[in-house]
């Protein structure tokens, strides 16, 4: 049986009042799923 990891789009946070961390969470959290196949059109 094969394992599926479902990656889901990460939500936008507000940037008027986001911290340094949340920031990079959110950039890793974003590049991530750019660079999973649900990102790619089938």
């Amino acid at each position: 049986m094969s394992e599926s990891t479902v990656v889901t789009r990460p939500p936008e946070p507000d940037f008027t009042t986001i911290t340094t961390e949340e920031l990079l969470a959110y950039r890793d959290a974003e590049n991530r799923f750019r660079a999973s196949a649900a990102a790619r059109p089938v």
